[in-house]
């Protein structure tokens, strides 16, 4: 064999050897393709539109972002990834015929809600590639919420009313710390089981408020882990002692307590007492125990003598009836909370009773209740649903703006325990 076939042997097999351990060392692509699940009834069989994916490759630390369209996959380098998905969900919410205002009269209501999914360390392998992701409501991960609500109070064993065991509990529905200082519970002003046109009409951009009681602190006094809840009572006692059908308060965080000359009130001195901002009576502030307010939870975005003075409301109605010839106005005070500022909000209705929206329809489209203004509603609060339990065992409560479809209506309360 001469030199030059040497040589041309040579060449050919250093190409084909180079090329070997190209291929070797090539990185494969994957076909990837999700099935998105739906885990929440009220979202169950419902559309997904606008899904997008984010990509981690946790190897090289390359992020990638795709718009989904459920049918061609996404070509992907093999490897080991966290993966999100974020889509809308567009499905029907049922608002029972109670009466309400004519738009929301028996409706079944078009919505449409952000979800998200997530899963870690995936390994991506193989020519074809299928990954089921649960989503879930994204709304319900912002913050404070109120968990539970007992305003109906309970009877004692001879049927009179006990009225100075009701409750809020407030949860942290967050993943991260967030502090209780500053925090403000708003009674709203309006009833929902009487209707009057209000002026100056202010609803779509402010809450109107009869009773404002703050948590103390100076910023950083009563940190909430995730997944925790604070209790707030009336009478932060363990009201059973006294009337077998009540509930311990014993351990709550803070009550309220109204001071002053004309007040009956007990004070636990074990207990924080809330800061009293406003309340419209001068003697014990009282929850309607047939539940017809609507209550919020914010902050105030400037210190309480500025938020005063800028949000201090008159307003009136004009009252008409036909044994009095001409119309009266009818004038009151309160204050105003801007929608921006709510952090939740929750409207309590009497079903058979039920006249309208007391508070925008973007802060809450429904409302829940404790029976129908009947006994049935005494020891009985309303809780919101859990919407599901993350990876980290953190309990995730509901939260779409919609109380009819959040809470749990007349239940057996349960303070201090998210169920």
């Amino acid at each position: 064999m001469n030199s030059r076939v040497i040589k041309i042997l040579v060449v050919v097999f250093v190409i084909s050897n180079f090329i070997s351990c190209k291929d070797e060392n090539e990185i494969k692509k994957v076909n990837l393709s999700f099935k998105c699940n739906l885990k929440e009834e009220i979202f169950k069989g419902s559309e997904l539109s606008n899904i997008k994916v984010e990509l981690k490759n946790n190897s090289t630390g390359k992020i990638i972002k795709k718009d989904y369209q459920g049918t061609l996959p996404i070509v992907v380098d093999e490897g080991l990834y966290d993966i999100m998905i974020t889509a809308e969900v567009s499905y029907k919410s049922e608002i029972p015929d109670i009466g309400a205002e004519k738009e929301l009269l028996g409706a079944i209501i078009d919505r449409k809600q952000d979800l998200k999914g997530m899963v870690y360390n995936i390994a991506v392998n193989g020519k074809n590639k299928n990954i089921d992701v649960e989503l879930y409501s994204s709304f319900n991960t912002k913050g404070f919420v109120f968990s539970e609500i007992y305003f109906s109070g309970s009877r004692t064993g001879d049927l009179k009313m006990y009225t100075s065991d009701c409750f809020f509990e407030i949860y942290n529905n967050s993943s991260k710390v967030l502090y209780a200082d500053g925090l403000c519970i708003g009674e709203g002003a309006f009833s929902t089981n009487i209707k009057e046109k209000f002026l100056p009409y202010v609803m779509d951009k402010k809450v109107v408020v009869q009773t404002i009681y703050q948590i103390p602190g100076s910023g950083k006094d009563y940190p909430i882990k995730p997944g925790e809840s604070i209790l707030i009572a009336d009478q932060a006692i363990d009201h059973t002692k006294v009337n077998n059908n009540s509930v311990d308060l014993s351990k709550a965080q803070f009550e309220w307590y109204d001071e002053g000359k004309n007040s009956d009130d007990i004070d636990n001195p074990r207990v924080v007492n809330m800061n009293r901002i406003y309340c419209d009576t001068e003697t014990v502030w009282s929850l309607n125990n047939s539940g017809v307010n609507s209550f919020i939870l914010f902050k105030m975005d400037k210190s309480e003598k500025l938020f005063l003075a800028e949000n201090a409301h008159n307003y009136y109605y004009m009252f008409v009836s036909p044994y009095i010839p001409d119309p009266i106005k009818m004038d009151f005070f309160g204050y105003t909370v801007k929608n921006s500022l709510v952090l939740d909000a929750v409207t309590l209705g009497i079903p058979s009773d039920f006249k309208w929206l007391t508070i925008d329809k973007s802060l809450d489209m429904g409302y829940t209740h404790s029976g129908d203004g009947d006994a049935s509603r005494y020891g009985k609060s309303v809780q919101r649903r859990v919407s599901y339990i993350n990876e980290k065992g953190r309990k995730v409560l509901m939260d779409t703006n919609n109380s009819t479809v959040d809470f749990n209506s007349t239940v057996v309360p349960s303070p201090g325990y998210i169920k």
